[in-house]
């Protein structure tokens, strides 16, 4: 009978696992509110430690000032997987709108059927404004000569 109820108690704890991750929501920052374009905007999410980065999605929705959208993933910056950013470079000045989520990847096991999921930890929403200055764009390969490298604004 022992073996039961601690068969029963590992199981709750494997359910209970994205509740627990969800109980501590992430934390989220934008750089800056004003970006020169071809500069990049950064949100940092601040997240408690998991045992894997893997279990972690950071997913962003940029909306331009022609509501052109770019969906960006992020990526784990930290050892221990509490740290992740999104970076997003605008290319035309304007007001930039953004959506960024956090999602936890979970597994559980339950009568040796292996269920993934993934449940939303939090959300952030906000907004910046890119402006025109000294950065004249993304380099890119000259055509005619494979090996030079040329601003694209030339």
């Amino acid at each position: 009978m022992k073996q039961f109820s601690f068969r029963l108690n590992v199981t709750g704890l494997f359910l209970l696992a994205p509740t627990l991750l969800l109980a501590q929501r992430p934390s989220f920052t934008l750089n800056h509110d004003r970006i020169e374009t071809f500069d990049y905007a950064e949100i940092t999410v601040r997240m408690p430690p998991v045992k894997s980065i893997n279990d972690v999605l950071i997913t962003g929705l940029f909306i331009g000032p022609a509501n052109d959208t770019t969906r960006i993933d992020g990526f784990c910056d930290s050892p221990d997987g509490s740290l992740h950013r999104i970076r997003f470079m605008p290319v035309k000045t304007g007001s930039y709108r953004f959506a960024i989520k956090s999602y936890a990847i979970y597994r559980r096991q339950i009568k040796n059927v292996l269920t993934t999921g993934m449940a939303q930890t939090g959300s952030y929403f906000g907004m910046f404004t890119a402006t025109a200055d000294k950065h004249k764009g993304m380099i890119g390969t000259d055509q005619q000569h494979r090996y030079r490298v040329r601003s694209a604004a030339f």
